[in-house]
């Protein structure tokens, strides 16, 4: 079928020397050099490497398990007024002000705040409770 006579081809100026362009009806071809292809297909391969390398980083970081011990509230009540523990408040402070549900004795620690900042104000002997 031949092409409608007010159709004009794109411009094609920045076509490169040696590429072959070719013209059939309404359709501009291009056919990429050989190896533009294996150009191609490497940086489709090295993409696809980083990004399952990615993929397998996290899931690792996600599967692997928390040494952090936990204890429920049953467990800390027991131990509230031991001079031992420590009880560290890190809720944002929006959700802290908010709150009607305080620990007694807790203290309020800035978690926004660099842990560094903070962290050497209590002892190294003692049980921190983060909650």
């Amino acid at each position: 079928m031949p092409a409608h006579p007010a159709f004009v081809p794109p411009r094609r100026d920045f076509v490169q020397a040696g590429e072959v362009l070719r013209h059939t009806g309404a359709v501009l071809r291009y056919r990429p050099k050989e190896r533009e292809i294996k150009m191609t297909k490497k940086k489709i391969w090295a993409l696809t490497t980083v990004l399952v390398s990615f993929l397998a980083w996290g899931c690792y970081q996600y599967a692997a398990k928390d040494t952090t011990p936990k204890m429920t509230k049953e467990e800390l009540r027991p131990q509230l007024g031991d001079p031992n523990v420590v009880i560290i408040d890190v809720r944002l402070s929006e959700e802290w002000k908010k709150s009607e549900s305080k620990i007694k004795g807790a203290v309020r620690e800035d978690p926004e705040k660099a842990i560094k900042d903070w962290a050497d104000k209590y002892p190294k002997d003692k049980t921190l409770v983060f909650y």
